[in-house]
C-alpha cells in the first residue's frame, strides 16, 4: 500500500524530531518482527510501530506489501489509522473532527475541514489524509472546492507570519483536487518560493494514480510546468489526457499563452462549439499562416455577400475584431445587418448624418407588434438621442430619452442601464435622476432587484453610490406618502452629495437619517446601517466637519466588521453577509467583493488628515478579513512608509504582490487600482504577476487583459499593451455572449492595437512605419483624441514636426467640419479644445472653445478638465490650479484629480496628462 503524499507527511512531521530525543527503535526491524514465530514479539512489534507514528510509515508501507498475510494485515491495520490521520499523539480535538468527517455527512464534513485548518500542529496534514479517502466525483469536487476557499483565507496569513512550509503543504493538498484555480494558486506559490522541481516529481508520481486522480495530477503538473516556462512539455502532458476528459479550456489557454497559435489553430477547444471562421482567422494571422489567413479572409468576405443577414452580421463583427474595419463596416452596411452597432461605429467615426440615416426615422416601440423589433427600436432611438445630444439638438435628445423611458415602463433593466449611461454622458443629470428615481422606487415597492450591472445608483453617483442609497432610503421611508416624487428625491440626493445644498437642506437630510435609524419592529440590514453612516460621513465632509467624518466612517467599519460581541468577523462571515446587492460598486467588473472599501474609505481619510500610523492599522485590520485581496495590505504598507516605518512598509507591499496567488480576478482588480493611483513601480510588478495567471479562461478574463493593457500603456511599453489588447480581442471572439457595451469598441479597440504599435515603432526609431500606422488610425477615427494627443507630441519629440502637423491636421480638419455642421454642440468644441491642448496647437482657439463648452454644459466635469488643461498648456498655471482645486473638492477620492492638480502646480507645461480613470 503506497501513499504518494508521504513527503508531505514527513515535511510536517519533521518538527517533532529533536536531536536531543533518545534513540528510537528501528522501524525496519520492528516490521520484520511482525512475522516473528513468537506471538508476544509480534504483538510488541505492532505496539512499538504504532507508538513510532509517522516515523514508522515507510517501514509499514513496505510490510503491507509482504507475502506473509499476518505481516501484511498487522501493517495494514496500523496504516489504516495513520491514513485517517489517527496517530498516537493525535489530540482529542483532532480526533473529534476526524470522526465528523468520517460521518460522510456534507454538513459535518465541511465544518470539520475548516476546524482542522486552524489546528496545530497536524491539522493541515490531517485534511490531506482525509481527502485521500474521497472518491465519489461530485463529493470530491465539492470538498476540494471548500479547501480552495480555506486556502485563500488562510495561506495569505500564514505567508505573513512566515509559515511557508504550512502554506505550501495546504496548497499542495488543494492542488491534488480537480480545481484549476487551486492548480494556479499552487503554481504561483511554487514560482515565488522555488521548490518547483520537488513538486514536479511529486505530481509526476501522482499522475500514475487512478484515472480521475491521475487526470487531476497531470493537469496540475501542466500548470506548474507552464509557469516554469515549459509550455511545450505542459501541452504534451495535457494531450496525453483523452480530449473528452480534459479540463475545459485548459489546453487551448495554455497554447495561447505560450504563443503556440499554429497548434491552437490545428487543435481547437471542443468547448468552443462549432467552427468559427473569425476565430480561426485570428489564430491563423497570429500564427503566421499566410495561405490559411488569405483563405479565411476570403471566406469571411464571401459570407458577408452571400449569407443571410445574421451570418453577415457575425462575419462583419469578425472582420472588425480582426482589424479589418472598412471591410467589416462594408459588410454590415451591405446587408443592413446590426444597424445599432453600425450606428455606434459611424458615431465613433464622427459620421453623424450616416448614424441618423442608418437608424431611420423609426416608429414608437408600442407601434411594433414584434417584441424584439420594439426593443431594437428603443436601442436605435437611444443611439439617435445620444447623437442629438452630441451635436447640440438638446430638446430633441431630451424628448427622445423621455419617450424611450416611457416605453420601457421601467421594466427592461438592461435598456434602462444603457439609457442612464447615455443621459449621464450627455450631461443630462436631472433627467437621469428622474428616470433612476422612478426605476428604483418601482423596485423598492415590488421588492425586486435591478438585474443589470452597473445599477442606477452606481451610474448616477459613482463612488458615492452607497452614501446615496443611504440618503435615498431615509428620504423615501420617512417622507409622507406622495410628498415628493422619486425623481425629486434622487435630484435632492445628488444635490447634497455634490455639495450644492445649503445648511437647511443638509439639516433636513440629517433629520431624515435620524428618523430612519430609530428603533423599528423590523431591524434594518447590516448593509443599510452601513449606508446610513456613509451618508452621514458624506454630509459631514461637505460641511468640513472632520470629526464627524471620522466618527461615521468608523461606525460604518464597526457595523460591518465586528460581530455582536465586538469581535472581528472572519473572512467566511464577511462573505456570508455580503449579497449580490451589497457587494459594492464595480463588483461586477472583476466579480470581486468590494465591501472592503468600507474600511479603505476610513483609512484614506486618515491619510488625508496626516495620520498614516492610524491608517496603517485600519488598512491591515481590513486585510485580515479580505486576505486574498492585495489592496488593503498594499495600502497598509504605503501608510507605514509614510509613518516612517519604511522596512515594515516595504515588507507589506512585497507581500501584497503575493497574497492573491493565482487568482487572476483579484490580481486584475489590484492592477486596476494601482493604475488608478498611478503607482508606476508597483504597476510593473503587478502587471507581470497578473500576466502569469491570467492566461487560464475565466468569464472576467477580458477585463483582466484590459487592465494589463492600461498598465503597459502607463509604463510606455506599447508592444506589451498591443499584445494585451489582442488577447482581449481573442477572448471576445471565442466567448459567446461577451460583447462591448458600446458598439464603437469593435472599431476603437482593434484600432488601439495599431495605435500602440505605431508608438512602439516610433520609439524604435522606425518613424516612417509609425507614421503610416498612426495615419491609418486617425483617418479611421479622427475623433480619437486620446491617441492623437499622445502620438503628436511623440513625433515632435523625435524631431518629426512635419509628420506631427499632418496627424494633427487629420483630426483638426474633421472636427472643424463637424463644428461648422453643428454650431450648437458643446461636445464638439470641447473635443476640439482637448485635441488642441494635448497637441499644443491652436491654443487661442482652444481657450475660446473650452469656455464655450463649459458655458453650454456647466455640469460636465470633463469640460472643466479640458478648460484647466488649456490654461495649463498656455502657461496660465494659476487658473489651471484654481479649476483643478474645484474638481478635487467635487471628487476627493479621485487619484486622477490629485495627480492632475500636482501637475498643474509643479509640472512642465509640455508634460503628458496622467492616465484618466476608466469609465463605464
Amino acid at each position: 500500500m503506497t501513499y504518494t503524499r508521504g513527503w508531505l507527511v514527513l515535511l510536517l512531521g519533521a518538527s517533532l524530531v529533536s536531536a536531543a530525543d533518545p534513540p528510537k527503535p528501528d522501524p525496519d526491524k520492528l516490521a520484520r518482527d511482525l512475522g516473528s514465530a513468537v506471538f508476544a514479539e509480534r504483538e510488541k512489534a505492532s505496539r512499538e510501530l504504532w507508538k513510532l507514528g509517522r516515523a514508522a510509515r515507510a517501514a509499514l508501507e513496505k510490510a503491507a506489501d509482504s507475502d506473509d498475510p499476518e505481516v501484511a494485515k498487522r501493517a495494514g491495520d496500523i496504516l489504516e489509522k495513520f491514513n485517517w490521520g489517527i496517530f498516537p499523539d493525535t489530540p482529542a480535538t483532532v480526533l473529534k473532527q476526524i470522526k465528523e468527517f468520517r460521518s460522510n455527512d456534507w454538513n459535518r464534513q465541511s465544518p470539520a475541514l475548516a476546524a482542522l485548518a486552524d489546528m496545530e500542529p497536524h491539522g493541515v496534514e490531517t485534511i490531506g489524509l482525509l481527502l485521500a479517502h474521497v472518491t465519489e466525483p461530485e463529493r470530491r469536487a465539492g470538498l476540494y472546492g471548500e479547501v480552495l476557499t480555506l486556502s485563500r483565507d488562510r495561506v495569505p496569513r500564514w505567508m505573513e507570519r512566515g509559515e511557508w512550509p504550512k502554506a505550501e503543504a495546504f496548497l499542495t493538498i488543494a492542488a491534488d483536487g480537480p480545481n484549476p484555480e487551486a492548480w494556479l494558486d499552487y503554481a504561483d506559490f511554487l514560482q515565488r518560493r522555488g521548490p518547483t522541481a520537488r513538486a514536479i516529481e511529486m505530481l509526476s508520481a501522482n499522475a500514475k494514480a487512478s484515472a480521475e486522480r491521475g487526470r487531476d495530477a497531470t493537469s496540475a503538473l501542466a500548470v506548474v510546468l507552464q509557469r516554469a516556462g515549459k509550455g511545450a512539455d505542459a501541452a504534451k502532458r495535457l494531450r496525453a489526457i483523452p480530449a473528452e476528459s480534459r479540463p475545459a479550456h485548459l489546453l487551448p489557454s495554455l497554447l495561447e499563452d505560450a504563443g503556440l497559435w499554429n497548434e491552437l489553430s490545428a487543435d481547437p477547444d471542443p468547448n468552443e462549439g462549432p467552427p468559427n471562421p473569425g476565430l480561426s482567422f485570428f489564430r491563423a494571422r497570429k500564427g503566421g499562416l499566410k495561405t490559411k489567413s488569405v483563405e479565411l479572409l476570403a471566406k469571411l468576405k464571401r459570407i458577408g455577400v452571400e449569407a443571410d443577414r445574421e451570418s453577415a452580421a457575425e462575419a462583419g463583427l469578425a472582420l472588425l475584431l480582426n482589424g479589418y474595419p472598412l471591410e467589416g463596416i462594408a459588410t454590415l452596411k451591405e446587408k443592413k445587418a446590426h444597424p445599432r452597432l453600425l450606428a455606434d461605429v459611424y458615431a465613433g467615426r464622427l459620421m453623424f448624418p450616416e448614424v441618423l440615416s442608418v437608424l431611420g426615422e423609426g416608429a414608437l416601440a408600442r407601434d411594433l407588434e414584434d417584441e424584439d423589433q420594439a426593443r431594437d427600436r428603443l436601442y436605435y432611438d437611444m443611439r439617435k438621442a445620444r447623437v442629438f445630444a452630441q451635436i447640440g439638438r438638446k430638446d430633441d435628445a431630451v424628448q427622445l430619452f423621455h419617450r424611450i423611458f416611457a416605453a420601457t415602463r421601467a421594466r427592461d433593466h438592461y435598456l434602462i442601464r444603457e439609457l442612464l449611461r447615455a443621459e449621464l454622458r450627455a450631461g443630462y443629470f436631472d433627467l437621469a435622476c428622474e428616470h433612476a428615481g422612478i426605476t428604483i422606487d418601482n423596485l423598492d415597492r415590488s421588492g425586486d432587484q435591478f438585474v443589470a450591472q452597473p445599477e442606477p445608483f452606481e451610474l448616477v453617483f459613482e463612488d458615492d453610490a452607497e452614501a446615496a442609497l443611504g440618503l435615498w432610503r431615509a428620504f423615501r421611508v420617512t417622507a409622507p406618502t406622495n410628498a415628493e416624487t422619486p425623481g425629486a428625491t434622487m435630484r435632492r440626493t445628488r444635490k447634497l452629495l455634490a455639495g450644492k445644498a445649503d445648511a437647511k437642506e443638509t439639516e433636513i437630510a440629517r433629520a431624515a437619517l435620524d428618523a430612519h435609524a430609530a428603533p423599528k419592529v423590523e431591524p434594518r440590514s447590516l448593509a443599510d446601517r452601513v449606508r446610513e453612516h456613509r451618508a452621514r460621513a458624506a454630509l459631514a465632509r461637505r460641511a468640513e466637519d472632520w470629526a464627524g467624518v471620522e466618527k461615521h466612517l468608523r461606525e460604518s467599519v464597526r457595523i460591518w466588521s465586528l460581530d455582536a460581541n465586538g469581535q472581528p468577523r472572519s473572512p467566511t462571515d464577511i462573505r456570508d453577509q455580503t449579497s449580490a446587492s451589497s457587494a459594492g460598486p464595480r463588483s461586477w467588473l472583476f466579480n470581486t467583493n468590494e465591501t472592503f472599501k468600507i474600511a479603505v474609505d476610513l483609512g484614506e481619510f486618515l491619510m488625508e488628515r496626516n495620520r498614516p500610523g492610524d491608517a496603517a492599522t485600519v488598512f491591515h485590520d481590513c486585510w485580515k478579513q479580505y486576505p486574498s485581496n492585495p489592496i488593503p495590505l498594499y495600502l497598509s504598507g504605503r501608510a507605514l512608509v509614510a509613518a516612517g516605518k519604511a522596512d515594515d512598509g516595504a515588507k507589506r507591499i512585497a507581500l501584497a504582490h503575493a497574497v492573491a496567488l493565482g487568482d487572476a480576478q483579484y490580481r486584475g482588480r489590484f492592477l486596476h487600482d494601482l493604475c488608478e493611483r498611478g503607482q508606476l513601480a508597483d504597476i510593473r510588478i503587478a502587471r507581470d504577476d497578473t500576466a502569469r495567471c491570467a492566461w487560464y479562461w475565466t468569464p472576467y478574463r477580458g477585463n483582466v487583459w484590459n487592465a494589463m493593457a492600461r498598465a503597459s500603456h502607463l509604463l510606455k511599453e506599447h508592444e506589451s499593451s498591443a499584445a494585451a489588447i489582442e488577447r482581449n480581442l481573442h477572448f471576445l471572439l471565442k466567448t459567446p455572449n461577451v460583447v462591448f457595451v458600446d458598439g464603437v469598441g469593435y472599431v476603437t479597440v482593434p484600432a488601439s492595437v495599431r495605435g500602440s504599435r505605431a508608438r512602439a515603432l516610433l520609439a524604435d526609431g522606425k518613424a516612417a512605419e509609425a507614421f503610416a500606422e498612426a495615419k491609418a488610425v486617425l483617418e479611421l477615427l479622427p475623433g480619437q483624441t486620446e491617441f492623437l494627443t499622445a502620438i503628436v507630441p511623440e513625433f515632435e519629440k523625435a524631431g518629426r514636426k512635419t509628420e506631427a502637423d499632418v496627424l494633427f491636421g487629420i483630426s483638426w480638419t474633421a472636427l472643424r467640419k463637424l463644428r461648422a455642421e453643428n454650431p450648437d454642440s458643446a461636445w464638439v468644441p470641447a473635443t476640439m479644445a482637448f485635441a488642441a491642448a494635448g497637441c499644443r496647437r491652436e491654443l487661442d482657439e482652444a481657450l475660446k472653445l473650452a469656455k464655450l463648452a463649459v458655458e453650454r454644459e456647466p455640469e460636465l466635469r470633463q469640460h472643466r478638465e479640458t478648460l484647466a488643461e488649456v490654461h495649463f498648456r498656455r502657461g496660465e498655471r494659476a487658473e489651471a490650479v484654481r479649476i483643478g482645486e474645484e474638481l478635487r473638492r467635487l471628487d476627493h477620492r479621485s487619484g486622477y484629480y490629485r495627480r492632475l492638480l500636482e501637475r498643474y502646480r509643479t509640472g512642465d507645461v509640455a508634460s503628458a496628462l496622467p492616465l484618466g480613470p476608466e469609465t463605464d
